[in-house]
């Protein structure tokens, strides 16, 4: 556990500080980060009712745009 505790990032650590095991520290950040995604759907959701592609944006880079949007749904 103290080996990837140590790659974790310094700012989320303390959201991992009272696990024993990995599975637990995932849990931990889990269920933190899963609130705050539910919190930001209503957001998202509008985000992606107005989202267009912009005149002079290659494809790739919308399509990239548009996933980054529904990732952030899940």
């Amino acid at each position: 556990m103290g080996v990837i505790a140590g790659d974790v990032n310094f700012t989320y650590q303390v959201y991992i500080r009272g696990a024993l095991t990995t599975a637990e520290a995932w849990t931990f950040l889990e269920e933190d980060f899963n609130k705050k995604t539910l919190k930001n759907r209503p957001l998202v959701t509008k985000k992606l009712y107005s989202f267009k592609m912009e005149p002079d944006t290659k494809l790739a880079v919308h399509v990239d745009k548009f996933k980054e949007l529904t990732l952030q749904m899940e």
